[in-house]
């Protein structure tokens, strides 16, 4: 009986690992913006400042590997979907990248790295989030 309380506690170590190994967050998703461009919104929620550079988004298995940048501590930066657009401190453009379904989709962000095998590994997955698909 003990298998449930064992899963749960690999699963939480997992997810603590990859807390651990990259500080950004789904911070927010606009996928109906009233004017402008879709956009997602990542956090750094380390107490110091961190690069972002290499960390992946994922949309319907489409990636988009970030740039470098330092995000300070609790700071934010804006990525806008499927836009070209001169990227700055606090903004990045995907260019061609999908646009996110706003009835159903999801948006996943993978720690760096990548090769055959490193997106199908649930522990290189740093946040994760679906709407929509009840």
């Amino acid at each position: 009986m003990l298998r449930p309380l064992l899963t749960a506690v690999l699963i939480g170590t997992l997810a603590s690992l990859s807390s651990a190994q990259n500080p950004f967050r789904v911070n927010e998703i606009i996928t109906q913006p009233t004017a402008g461009d879709q956009i997602v919104e990542l956090i750094n929620t380390a107490g110091t400042p961190q690069d972002v550079f290499g960390v992946n988004l994922c949309l319907q298995f489409i990636y988009y590997a970030m740039p470098p940048q330092v995000v300070p501590a609790g700071g934010t930066i804006r990525v806008h979907i499927g836009v070209a657009g001169t990227d700055t401190a606090t903004d990045f453009f995907t260019g061609a990248f999908p646009l996110m379904n706003p009835a159903q989709d999801g948006f996943s962000l993978y720690r760096p790295g990548g090769g055959f095998g490193f997106f199908g590994n649930p522990i290189n997955i740093i946040d994760y989030v679906q709407w929509g698909a009840g």
